[in-house]
């Protein structure tokens, strides 16, 4: 699977070292494509990394940062809970997918809300595409929209919430309410 990019050193990858909050993307199609089995390949989720760079890129000049947790939620229900992922276009099945990758990731962390360390952010964003590949092919396709919307769509909706969460530190906001309680709150949502 080609691991010789796994192997750079780490001036050649990119690592978080100016501070804008976007964790390595390679690492992270690197991680999907490890994590997807048949349903994805590396192309598929190197498409998916060009598309969150150029998003992440020009996050200032349109703010659609704002997630619909209840709107998240209720499409994590359907693809998860009742088997419904068929029902659900292609982009709420990337959410519900990114969902489905934080409940997991905070599962296996111990404690509901998961560290966000550059190397699990990467791990994370790798987590839900994969999963929105897998969810894909599942449910036998989307109401609308190609596998690699899935994708875009859980990569995008993870990064959202890790601004978010990040955010939320910085104001000290989040207190756990799950009104305000960033992925803890999310993670609570979906754990039901």
């Amino acid at each position: 699977m080609g691991g010789a990019h796994l192997n750079r050193p780490a001036g050649g990858q990119m690592i978080d070292t100016d501070g804008d909050g976007i964790p390595d993307l390679e690492q992270a199609a690197a991680h999907a494509s490890g994590n997807s089995g048949d349903s994805g390949d590396s192309s598929l989720f190197k498409s998916a990394v060009s598309f969150l760079k150029t998003q992440a890129q020009k996050k200032g000049d349109d703010d659609d940062d704002d997630i619909d947790e209840e709107k998240a939620v209720e499409a994590h229900d359907r693809a998860y809970n009742q088997k419904q992922g068929s029902s659900l276009d292609a982009k709420s099945m990337g959410t519900a997918a990114a969902l489905q990758a934080f409940k997991q990731f905070s599962q296996g962390g111990g404690s509901n809300e998961p560290k966000p360390t550059e190397d699990n952010k990467s791990k994370l964003i790798g987590m839900a595409m994969a999963q929105a590949a897998k969810l894909f092919d599942s449910s036998g396709g989307a109401s609308g929209g190609q596998k690699q919307d899935a994708v875009n769509s859980a990569g995008s909706m993870v990064m959202k919430l890790l601004m978010k969460q990040k955010l939320q530190q910085m104001t000290g906001g989040g207190g756990g309410g799950s009104s305000g309680g960033g992925l803890g709150g999310l993670a609570s949502m979906i754990g039901k």
